[in-house]
């Protein structure tokens, strides 16, 4: 009996523990090097937000906090905005409250996002989603280059669709590797099923396995090259590829070693 008592605690435990992870934000800095670049760019990545009832009350307003305390050169949002699965009721409110807070994100040359597989499931709803990036001004790169001047360097931000749920298209992408190349994919898997010249690859949708025993293995990765892209960063020759961890949580309000994160990507002169 005693055994069960102890399993029991544990098991209370572990519960109270992944439910509180899943609120918890840290910030993870990267920094890469290249003779692309003349002057430091900051750049601030966050991706998979899931907003909805799942937040506690001033969440994501604390999140936007965070970012503009960091002076980014440049944000960027990674796709899954909402809380929505396939058969879930679109929340209205949800909608608008997301876009009233990220709206005040500050940034020197703006915001750029892509479309995950979450944006799809709003079906004809999406639709309402893209008004309201429109309305905030941020910049949406669905199979879309977009070329940004930081004082003497210029960057080229290469976004594609959601790799499962949308169409992606690589053809239309303008690559020059006179150039610093950064491609966004909500799903890191686009980065093993596409050949393409890049320099860093940014992505998201896998939240690090969001039940991620002590790190070493989630049972659901959400890819399908296993492993792999819980890590956060990996290497393709001389690229990387930076898999964010995500903020927001899929299915349950529950993370396990795989602790909401805000990316800094700090990119250097060598």
């Amino acid at each position: 009996m005693r055994l069960l008592y102890i399993i029991i605690f544990f098991l209370g435990l572990g519960l109270f523990w992944s439910l509180l992870e899943a609120q918890i934000v840290k910030l993870s800095k990267i920094k890469f090097k290249t003779k692309k670049v003349t002057d430091k760019i900051k750049i601030v990545f966050i991706s998979d937000t899931h907003y909805g009832d799942y937040y506690f009350k001033h969440r994501l307003k604390s999140i936007v906090n965070k970012v503009n305390r960091l002076e980014p050169d440049l944000v960027i949002l990674g796709g899954d905005y909402l809380f929505v699965e396939r058969n879930t009721k679109f929340n209205k409110t949800d909608l608008d409250k997301f876009f009233n807070d990220i709206k005040q994100i500050q940034s020197k040359h703006g915001i750029v996002a892509i479309l995950g597989n979450h944006e799809y499931y709003l079906k004809e709803n999406i639709n309402l989603l893209l008004e309201s990036m429109e309305k905030c001004k941020i910049n949406l790169l669905k199979n879309k280059t977009y070329s940004i001047n930081f004082k003497n360097s210029t960057v080229l931000f290469h976004g594609v669709d959601d790799l499962k749920s949308g169409q992606v298209n690589t053809d239309v992408l303008q690559t020059n590797e006179k150039y610093l190349n950064i491609i966004l994919s909500h799903n890191p898997d686009f980065f093993e099923e596409y050949n393409i010249n890049f320099d860093i690859g940014l992505s998201g949708h896998t939240h690090g396995g969001q039940i991620n025993f002590f790190g070493l293995y989630a049972p659901i990765t959400e890819s399908s090259y296993g492993q792999k892209f819980i890590k956060t960063i990996n290497t393709k020759g001389n690229s990387m590829i930076i898999t964010s961890k995500g903020l927001g949580c899929s299915r349950l309000p529950l993370r396990f070693f795989a602790v909401p994160e805000i990316i800094e990507l700090d990119v250097k002169p060598q």
